[in-house]
């Protein structure tokens, strides 16, 4: 399988998923993909490690910048947004609908909001500013 590399700064990045295999009579290390290594255990009968077949949870690489996601609501999608609080709060006066985007610690960021086409379009421009995996 290939892996869908992206550049992050000056380095590139991929999930792979699969397990590592130490040959030890050539002195070397190597990647099996997931289906092999599950077809290895099920050789082994070994239940150390179970291969679930499938995706995986989305993996967000780079940094937030909140006043940079209010600022692109703002020139590509026209949305006003203000601080309150400690969250950006974007409302469509219109409708009502209310969204509000929190960076709660290192990596880790809070979208609150009635599933709206106001959620959907910050969710869309949050997943912008992070590679995802």
């Amino acid at each position: 399988a290939e892996a869908g590399w992206h550049r992050l700064g000056d380095l590139f990045v991929a999930y792979l998923d699969g397990a590592v295999r130490l040959d030890a009579s050539a002195g070397s290390v190597g990647l099996e993909s997931a289906s092999a290594a599950a077809a290895a255990a099920a050789n082994e009968k070994s239940s150390a490690a179970e291969v679930v077949d499938g995706g995986h949870a989305m993996i967000f690489l780079g940094d937030l910048r909140i006043s940079e996601l209010k600022e692109q609501l703002r020139l590509q999608l026209g949305v006003r947004s203000e601080f309150a609080g400690g969250f950006l709060c974007v409302e469509n006066r219109e409708t009502g609908a209310v969204v509000l985007v929190k960076k709660v610690g290192p990596g880790e960021v809070l979208l609150e909001g009635a599933l709206s086409e106001e959620y959907f379009l910050v969710r869309s421009m949050l997943y912008d500013q992070f590679i995802v995996l």
